[in-house]
């Protein structure tokens, strides 16, 4: 099995676990994809909504914020705008 194949059942498991509520799992999952392709900024997206279900903001907005510097401009249609917002309405919980 090449890294490819391997990154989609991470993927597929990463899903499951998160619409499941086992968001630690899902973490987990997206975890290895990283370690096997970092420059996936759509992974970087996903982690961090999943920290934020968590309520790890921080961890959540460093993700975000990774998906910026990864995709500055915006090839893989994450809207830019949305991952700003994202950013903003974490801090704004960050500081409440």
């Amino acid at each position: 099995m090449d890294n490819q194949q391997k990154i989609e059942l991470l993927k597929e498991e990463a899903e499951k676990y998160a619409e499941a509520g086992n968001y630690e799992e899902a973490i987990r999952c997206y975890d290895e994809i990283i370690k096997l392709d970092p420059e996936d900024s759509e992974i970087y997206y996903d982690r961090g909504n999943t920290y934020s279900n968590l309520e790890k903001y921080e961890e959540a907005i460093q993700d975000f914020k990774k998906v910026l510097e990864l995709d500055p401009e915006d090839r893989d249609g994450l809207c830019k705008e949305t991952v700003i917002l994202d950013i903003e309405e974490l801090e704004f919980l960050l500081n409440e």
